[in-house]
């Protein structure tokens, strides 16, 4: 795990580590739910952003040949494609993780709640309609 930050503080400009880094363990857990999802929209389009870079240097250097002096900088893009990725990853995984602990702790309430408004059926007793049909 240590060589992936070492990785992404070498690969990521201050901007983008920032973001970045928001997403471990021990930064996430302080963001409110709209702090959160503003940084998945940021990591999004970051990711995307470096998507189309690496696709686009992949293609320049199809085009160049293999002696291109230009794979360095496909590598870089590449390295903070997968960055960008994993920070998405984990802050996804806490939105899921918030979201399902929501629902756990509102599951209980609506079901007393709705076991209240529930009318309860009467209790049906061995009286006259059973014994007529006993009888016949």
């Amino acid at each position: 795990m240590a060589a992936t930050q070492k990785e992404d503080r070498r690969v990521l400009d201050a901007a983008e580590l920032e973001l970045v880094e928001q997403t471990r363990r021990t930064d996430i857990g302080n963001l409110g739910d709209d702090d959160l999802a503003g940084l998945i929209t940021q990591l999004r389009g970051r990711r995307d952003w470096a998507r189309s870079v690496s696709s686009q240097r992949r293609i320049e250097f199809r085009t160049k040949g293999r002696g291109s002096q230009d794979s360095h900088g496909d590598e870089e893009s590449r390295r903070k494609l997968s960055a960008f990725s994993r920070a998405l990853s984990r802050a996804n995984r806490e939105r899921s993780r918030r979201s399902e602990r929501a629902a756990k702790q509102s599951a209980p309430a609506a079901a007393s709640t709705a076991a209240e408004a529930k009318p309860r059926p009467a209790k049906r007793t061995r009286s006259a309609p059973r014994a007529a049909e006993a009888a016949t």
